[in-house]
């Protein structure tokens, strides 16, 4: 997990400054993980706002390991059950069940 040292809640109030810091921090882990040969792709993941996932209001980010040498499921990243109907459907089932202030996912798998 990659956050800047102040506090922030929203994305946009990151200066130029942490910008450049979190990317070159990105950045510096995906070289070390390719020289050491043990990451051949990341997934870098932000979940903004409560409805996105996130569960601390803290602007930060997750840079997922990937491509492992001998990877026995590649294309399996973060969004991985969006990327086929069924997964989806039984995902929007799951979080509804999970948060009944949703309500029915019915008349959204149509």
């Amino acid at each position: 997990m990659i956050a800047p040292r102040r506090h922030l809640v929203r994305l946009e109030d990151l200066t130029a400054t942490e910008v450049t810091a979190i990317h070159a921090r990105i950045t510096e882990l995906q070289h070390k993980w390719a020289r050491d040969g043990e990451v051949a792709s990341v997934n870098v993941v932000w979940n903004l706002g409560a409805s996105a996932g996130q569960t601390v209001e803290h602007v930060h980010c997750h840079v997922l390991e990937r491509g492992r040498e001998g990877d026995v499921l590649p294309g399996y990243g973060p969004r991985w059950w969006l990327k086929r109907h069924l997964r989806a459907r039984s995902l929007l089932r799951l979080v509804a069940w999970m948060n009944p202030s949703l309500g029915s996912t019915e008349s959204r798998e149509r």
